[in-house]
């Protein structure tokens, strides 16, 4: 029996969608939150970036979540 190559793990991870709402809104931070405040954080260089960065990354967290739990009623609706 032949294991998957990293690639083909790695692009089952990206590719992966959550079945509960509680996936999705666990996953919701580490898949837009976290990123996000990072790359801001990095680009942002004023002296109000961490409060800067902190917003955005709930806020992206909260949008990211939001369209998650839409496609996954969308799913649900389609039987999918």
């Amino acid at each position: 029996m032949e294991r998957p190559s990293w690639g083909r793990r790695f692009v089952q991870f990206l590719s992966w969608e959550p079945r509960t709402y509680r996936q999705v809104w666990l996953a919701a931070p580490f898949g837009w939150g976290v990123p996000g405040f990072v790359g801001l954080s990095v680009v942002a260089r004023h002296s109000s970036w961490p409060s800067t960065a902190l917003t955005y990354a709930v806020s992206i967290t909260l949008v990211g979540g939001l369209a998650q739990s839409w496609r996954l009623m969308r799913r649900r609706q389609q039987g999918l």
